[in-house]
């Protein structure tokens, strides 16, 4: 039996992103099926293993015959501009909680070395945790200059360490 990892991400994408890459996450997010042939060149959504078919069509989509309690959502904010002031152009949010078996956590890996390439979040984005019936330590992600980052939280003579 396999392990399982729960992920929780949050990011946001500027206002400026380019459409494709908006379409691709509404795709993804999709709450019905569509025919969706246009992703972004990146190494994301090339073809998955022989016969797991593309990742990157699923992986945001958890199935509507479970009832884990797990969601993803695409959308522009929606705030007025005088909270902000005139200049200001509201970003696309991606917000995604989801389990995952540990052998497909690569697909997931792999999504966040996307997202944090067109991101414009820098720091903390979120935390995955193994759940495998015992006490385990999170892992948090980070994006910083277009790269993903993994912070390991363990324990050492019982003061908490964090390793990269």
């Amino acid at each position: 039996m396999s392990d399982y990892y729960d992920y929780v991400i949050h990011c946001e994408l500027p206002h400026t992103v380019p459409q494709q890459i908006v379409d691709t996450l509404q795709y993804m997010t999709r709450v019905s099926d569509y025919s969706f042939d246009s992703p972004p060149d990146h190494p994301f959504f090339e073809a998955g293993e022989k016969d797991l078919g593309e990742p990157w069509r699923i992986i945001l989509r958890p199935d509507p015959n479970e009832d884990l309690g797990y969601f993803a959502r695409f959308f522009r904010l929606d705030s007025p501009r005088y909270e902000w002031g005139p200049d200001y152009d509201p970003p696309y949010v991606l917000d995604f909680r989801l389990n995952i078996q540990d052998d497909a956590e690569g697909d997931i890996w792999n999504l966040l070395r996307w997202l944090a390439s067109v991101s414009q979040t820098r720091g903390f984005v979120g935390y995955s945790l193994l759940q495998d019936g015992g006490f385990s330590h999170p892992t948090l992600w980070y994006f910083r200059d277009g790269q993903l980052l993994r912070y390991r939280v363990t324990t050492a003579n019982g003061a908490p360490d964090i390793s990269a």
